[in-house]
């Protein structure tokens, strides 16, 4: 929470020690409820460098099988034919984003509450689930490799018994491995799940008690988390809490909400902004707008950055659509 402005502070002029006060707490409190943005392959676009940021993703190389491949007594001085190798070229190109509230002189002195500092922590909010949810737009939303809870094969046939649990856990695992998708972090893949998601994992007891255990060993150990929002690690799996978890609401049989939660490895999408407009928060005082506001009655409060989003891999995570319990 960023601390109030003393109540007698004048609302309708912030000094600069102030105006910078408020920048650092919206910023810090965005990051801090920004979960899914924690796990993406971070890029800057230079100053004067363009509007697109390029990652090459080369394929990978033949696999060496069978006695054809060797070189050998019999195919001595023959050179073998060798593998090629390719690139596939990814782009993205970031968008500015921004929203901002307007004030006015007498709301400033007459208000009850320190009201910047309640749109300042209301705007930080804001930052964090659009920045989430161009996340999820962009690496969930285009995402095919799916896995429906008690082997349903859409969204609209997970019904409410199809909860998340261990089996579903385990199979997201093998996929994973499967896919040769290196995990994220101190040898552990990450689930960003939903407090509703972490009710029902909880409800089994032998991962409780897994959970709990291994949070234990972690505080004697004197390790920290690693992440924003870490529950506990549990077969391999960090899971991560967030209230902005993706839910399709109502698209389940009978209408039930239908859960997505994200697992990742390395790599699996990147994040873009631009050197010199990076996030920013902007507050215009009463008066500063000149003839704009020719009898001085107008304050504003404001956020803005660049960004996009960008899925590298979909073999590098699994999204489980599955149901809760109640």
């Amino acid at each position: 929470m960023v601390t109030p402005i003393n109540s007698t502070q004048d609302s309708t002029v912030l000094s600069v020690e102030m105006k910078t006060f408020y920048k650092k707490g919206l910023i810090k409190f965005s990051e801090k409820r920004t979960v899914f943005n924690q796990f993406g392959q971070a890029a800057t676009i230079p100053k004067n460098e363009g509007n697109a940021y390029e990652w090459r993703r080369p394929s990978q190389l033949t696999k060496v099988t069978g006695a054809a491949t060797l070189i050998t007594a019999a195919n001595q001085g023959v050179t073998p034919s060798g593998s090629t190798l390719t690139f596939e070229k990814i782009t993205a190109t970031p968008n500015q984003y921004g929203d901002y509230y307007a004030g006015s002189d007498r709301i400033a002195v007459q208000t009850y509450d320190p009201l910047l500092t309640i749109v300042v922590d209301a705007q930080a909010y804001q930052m964090a689930q659009v920045l989430d949810n161009l996340i999820q737009l962009a690496v969930i939303g285009g995402s095919t490799n799916q896995q429906y809870a008690n082997g349903k094969v859409s969204t609209i046939t997970v019904a409410a018994a199809d909860i998340i649990n261990e089996t579903e856990l385990r199979k997201v695992v093998r996929t994973l491995r499967r896919n040769s998708a290196r995990p994220l972090r101190n040898g552990k893949f990450v689930a960003v799940i939903h407090p509703d998601t972490w009710y029902t994992l909880m409800a089994d007891p032998d991962i409780r008690e897994a959970m709990v255990y291994a949070n234990e060993q972690k505080s004697n150990s004197g390790a920290g988390s690693l992440f924003t929002g870490e529950l506990g690690d549990y077969m391999g799996i960090t899971f991560v809490e967030s209230e902005l978890a993706p839910i399709a609401t109502g698209a389940g049989a009978a209408g039930i909400n239908v859960y997505k939660t994200v697992f990742f490895a390395q790599d699996y999408f990147g994040k873009v902004d631009v050197s010199g407009l990076t996030a920013d928060s902007i507050f215009h005082g009463v008066g500063s707008a000149g003839a704009a506001d020719p009898l001085n009655q107008r304050w504003t409060q404001g956020w803005k950055m660049m960004h996009a989003s960008q899925l590298l891999n979909e073999l590098n995570a699994v999204v489980l659509q599955h149901a809760n319990l109640a």
